[in-house]
């Protein structure tokens, strides 16, 4: 303005005006209507070629933002309320179709959403029993085409392995299947960084030192810390005395208790006590076929 003609100096004070009014309509505005519908069209493969460097396929690109981070989608938490409402909706559509199922429902979910939470907390059908083969290598296929960076999309991934929920498949990759879990003894180094992190996090948050201590699973940390490095931990194999308190522990807690188990074993883990009882059984199974 203070470089310009006076000629030109009422005209560009007119675009300003101009301007300013715009961006006071688009502050006004809500973010669902600042992007656009959730099915309005972008340019895909422009996104992915700048933005992504070509690293992700410009369809996966639209399908997670569609069905996932689009502001309009309700990523809250399910009450019961809306649990048992979906239970109703789904019923009375056979369940199935579940676009309609989400749009009947009517509390901003996704058909992705809907079927997700509808087998996690409806239906009878989850696999329970042991992982094959077959799922194993569907998991680190979609891990490998879906995963954005270290973000990997469980949600979107169980969509597409029938019966498995996000929990059982963060469990799977997490603990067995991710290629950068180490396996065999720890180094004097490895221990060092286990006690710094227990010492800076606790002995509970097992998924963040896990982080300080590349390649080792939160429960390998969890049980050398326990087994090996704790101060005060009873090393080496129960004797008769602590198999006798722990069969009497057994039958009063019950199978699994392993934590209030222990807490009655002087100098003895939840690990530990698990790991006895184990060897217990075996020695019974072994006498019983014996006779």
């Amino acid at each position: 303005m203070s470089s310009a003609q006076e000629t030109e100096k009422e005209q560009l004070k007119e675009q300003v005006e101009a301007l300013e009014k715009e961006v006071e309509l688009l502050r006004g505005k809500k973010e669902v209507e600042l992007v656009g519908d959730r099915y309005e069209e972008h340019d895909w493969q422009k996104i992915c070629n700048i933005d992504f460097e070509g690293t992700r396929d410009p369809a996966d690109l639209r399908c997670f933002w569609q069905n996932f981070l689009h502001p309009s989608i309700n990523k809250s938490p399910w009450s019961r309320q809306e649990v048992q409402q979906l239970k109703e909706v789904s019923r009375r559509h056979q369940d199935h179709n579940w676009d309609h199922i989400a749009q009947d429902l009517g509390t901003g979910r996704t058909a992705f959403m809907c079927l997700q939470t509808y087998q996690r907390f409806v239906s009878d059908s989850l696999k329970r029993r042991r992982w094959t083969e077959a799922e194993d290598r569907l998991l680190r296929e979609l891990v490998n085409k879906m995963r954005i960076g270290n973000y990997i999309p469980y949600t979107q991934i169980s969509y597409f392995m029938e019966g498995r929920e996000p929990a059982q498949l963060i469990y799977r990759w997490n603990q067995v299947l991710d290629p950068n879990i180490k396996k065999g003894p720890w180094s004097p180094k490895e221990d060092q960084l286990l006690l710094r992190a227990v010492a800076r996090h606790g002995e509970r948050n097992w998924w963040k030192i896990r982080l300080e201590v590349p390649g080792r699973t939160d429960s390998s940390c969890r049980d050398r810390y326990h087994d090996t490095l704790k101060e005060g931990v009873k090393r080496g194999g129960f004797d008769a005395q602590e198999n006798e308190l722990l069969l009497k522990l057994v039958e009063k807690h019950g199978v699994g208790r392993w934590a209030k188990i222990a807490a009655e074993i002087p100098n003895r883990s939840d690990a530990q006590c698990l790991r006895a009882w184990k060897r217990a059984v075996r020695r019974s199974l072994a006498s019983a076929a014996v006779r």
